[in-house]
């Protein structure tokens, strides 16, 4: 009876609040939508906290003698809000961390793709944080990432070379239902240079449910407690 009253509970968090399968750790060969259509764990998305992500895209090209990285060796750990800060993100951040070995030398450089869609399941998205880790130049090779969104919320540009360096950045912009990413990441050793990147990253805030959405979770998990215990002391009668 303890594990039916579990079920029930669980059934109505989750239809309360839409969530389908969670994202789990893999790489992108398996994230991608291109490679593998039937999505990951044979489901089109998979959930973070309050969002749901899919229509994963990954292309990787190089030059020079440098490959570009395939999907499997990039790999994908999803970050809910309460362990995102492990990665650098701000507080009550949620996304995807992406970490592969992006490294090329003189007269080389690497680009690589990463595309995908977040949706919200209950307040608008109306942020996007971005960053990258493990960057390193010498002389005049450069590291880059160029993130733009679909609807165009604005463009994120992350660098480190002779010139400077920006890590992180972030975008705030009137809630949208739906929003489109894609990473432009390059490493690029010019004619006298190394460069490398270890990982990036995107955050996006997690909404706290509504008030409203709470006191309906609570009302649909005392309704269930109530029928568990009118059928327990129906059932001790017989």
């Amino acid at each position: 009876m303890k594990r039916l009253f579990l079920l029930i509970s669980v059934g109505l968090l989750s239809a309360s609040l839409g969530w389908a399968g969670q994202c789990q750790a893999g790489n992108l060969g398996v994230y991608n939508a291109v490679t593998n259509p039937t999505g990951y764990q044979g489901a089109p998305s998979c959930t973070i906290d309050d969002k749901s992500f899919g229509s994963f895209v990954y292309a990787s090209s190089g030059l020079g003698g440098a490959g570009g990285i395939p999907g499997v060796d990039v790999q994908v750990t999803p970050c809910p809000s309460a362990l995102c800060t492990f990665f650098g993100f701000p507080a009550g951040e949620e996304g995807f961390f992406f970490e592969a070995a992006w490294s090329v030398g003189p007269n080389q450089s690497i680009d690589s793709l990463i595309g995908y869609t977040a949706t919200t399941l209950g307040a608008p998205i109306n942020d996007l944080f971005a960053g990258m880790v493990g960057a390193a130049f010498t002389n005049n090779g450069v590291v880059s990432v160029v993130e733009k969104t679909k609807p165009n919320v604005g463009t994120i540009f992350l660098y480190d070379n002779a010139g400077g360096q920006v890590d992180t950045e972030t975008l705030n912009f009137g809630g949208e239902t739906s929003l489109s990413v894609t990473k432009d990441i390059t490493v690029n050793g010019q004619s006298d240079g190394n460069a490398a990147l270890s990982g990036v990253f995107n955050g996006f805030s997690q909404v706290v449910p509504e008030p409203a959405s709470l006191a309906l979770l609570g009302t649909a998990l005392f309704g269930a407690g109530i029928f568990l215990r009118r059928r327990l002391h129906s059932g001790s009668k017989s």
